[in-house]
């Protein structure tokens, strides 16, 4: 059996846990990459172990501080509620109860500018994002709005919603692959009512704009999120 040094010494981080304030942290650094980068607004809530000691534990400056791009070790965690005010980050904590989820989890609603996120519907800056931190600093992320997703920050991945058509899967992966771009895994959830899927396609390595602009452009592709390798 192999250890690893994390297993004896914990990561580097600001806090005395690491599955509530180095595992908050990433967790917030993964929905700050997902919802893109612009959080105007959110909403935590959280379940389990999370909201029963989120204060003591120091998770709400973790979460927050990792939603405004903080690592687990930047000492800004500290002051993360006056960081969030300087930026214009409007936050607020709830406490939720979710049936059979990790005890360390959290559901980002977030409020953000930029590129909206389309769907069947329309289009909207509202996102849902929900996580789990499993120890030692290491998060999973479960559910993107209504599709379940598997993300650990550990590679390169792409979100992408599209039409649950025949082929769609294989000319996006026909694409990659005609760029020389090597396929770790693919995870995909369908939505039959309304004939649209999410697929997390994760790579050894970043994809080029022009990939990106590859598939943006496919018919059947509603939505496209490019999600970056924590570090």
């Amino acid at each position: 059996m192999s250890i690893s040094i994390f297993d004896i010494m914990g990561p580097v981080m600001v806090g005395p846990s690491s599955s509530h304030t180095a595992g908050a942290v990433n967790l917030g650094r993964m929905a700050r990459e997902i919802s893109g980068k612009s959080c105007k607004k959110v909403i935590f809530k959280l379940h389990g172990s999370f909201a029963t000691t989120y204060k003591g534990h120091g998770t709400d400056r973790a979460l927050l501080g990792g939603l405004l791009g903080f690592r687990p070790d930047d000492i800004r965690i500290r002051q993360a509620f006056l960081q969030a005010q300087e930026a214009g980050l409007k936050y607020e904590f709830k406490k939720v109860n979710l049936r059979g989820e990790h005890p360390n989890t959290v559901i980002f609603e977030i409020e953000f500018a930029g590129e909206k996120i389309k769907n069947i519907a329309g289009e909207s800056n509202i996102i849902n994002i929900q996580g789990s931190s499993i120890g030692g600093g290491e998060v999973i992320i479960t559910k993107i709005n209504d599709y379940k997703v598997s993300l650990s920050g550990k590679l390169f991945a792409l979100w992408i919603v599209h039409r649950a058509r025949p082929g769609m899967l294989g000319e996006i992966t026909t694409l990659l692959g005609r760029e020389n771009f090597n396929i770790a895994s693919l995870n995909n959830d369908r939505d039959k009512s309304t004939g649209t899927a999410s697929s997390i396609i994760k790579l050894d390595q970043k994809i080029s704009h022009k990939v990106e602009e590859g598939i943006r452009n496919l018919a059947g592709v509603i939505s496209y999120r490019s999600i970056p390798a924590l570090k």
